[in-house]
């Protein structure tokens, strides 16, 4: 599975690169110039724009340890927002578990909640009017909280940094908005955070990393929906320098608005 994450997300860069090469619109600059001078047009000095989206997200969750393999799957509910300065960003979102399945594969039958919470901060560099790099630096934090006779948080976390790439094909000069979107991204968390929970069992976190892809199509100027996967792991260290690993797999439904 990692490889062939991994495999998707160059496959997609690749493509989109290819794409910017052989673009004959304007370049990422002369586009830049161009929107600056329409929103001096209307009057918008300040180049603000906004974006939010909510929806579903699916969850599938494996704990793997030397003493056996626990997993569980979750449904949470999910709100992302974003802001844009010329082409700075900065974005934020929060998730949290509606409906959770019982851990499986343990004796003990634990309830299982979930949430998480992120930030990034980046720029965007627009190649052409297909094709947008943007580098950025964040914080999230992932937790499970285990419940039986007493609550117990699994929580690890960090700040992080990586890069989002977005390939608009066929978005002309022509257009006032692209029609679909595909999208990518990795994040590398190198020194990891974990909870207090984690630490009483003289854990400890070591690192992690997160590959995602998606599409999204624009109903309108302002409306938009889209659907993603991505796929991530965290490493933990135990007792005795016993080992342990998270794996996530998530697919997640967004519908959204810009203002």
């Amino acid at each position: 599975m990692q490889r062939n994450v991994t495999l998707a997300v160059a496959a997609l860069a690749a493509v989109a690169i290819s794409g910017a090469v052989k673009a004959d619109d304007f370049t990422g600059k002369e586009l830049q110039t161009r929107q600056e001078q329409a929103n001096a047009q209307k009057g918008n000095k300040n180049h603000l724009g906004f974006r939010a989206e909510i929806g579903p997200r699916y969850i599938n969750r494996q704990f793997n340890t030397a003493f056996g393999d626990a997993s569980f799957d979750s449904w949470e509910l999910g709100l992302n927002a974003s802001a844009y300065y010329r082409n700075w960003f900065l974005t934020g979102g929060y998730n949290h578990s509606v409906i959770s399945s019982d851990l499986t594969g343990s004796s003990f039958g634990f309830e299982t909640d979930t949430w998480e919470a992120n930030g990034q901060a980046g720029y965007q560099f627009m190649l052409n009017r297909n094709l947008t790099v943007a580098p950025f630096i964040g914080f999230g934090w992932t937790n499970t909280t285990l419940d039986k006779f007493g609550s117990s948080d699994v929580g690890y976390g960090g700040l992080n940094f990586g890069g989002a790439i977005k390939w608009a094909p066929g978005y002309k000069a022509s257009k006032s908005y692209p029609h679909w979107t595909f999208f990518g991204a990795f994040q590398y968390f190198p020194d990891l955070m974990s909870s207090d929970d984690v630490h009483d069992l003289d854990g400890s976190g070591r690192y992690a990393w997160l590959a995602s892809v998606g599409v999204e199509h624009n109903l309108s100027k302002k409306v938009f929906a889209n659907v993603g996967f991505s796929y991530g792991e965290a490493k933990l260290s135990g007792p005795a320098n016993i080992g342990a690993r998270i794996r996530d797999e998530r697919i997640s439904v967004n519908l959204g608005t810009r203002l």
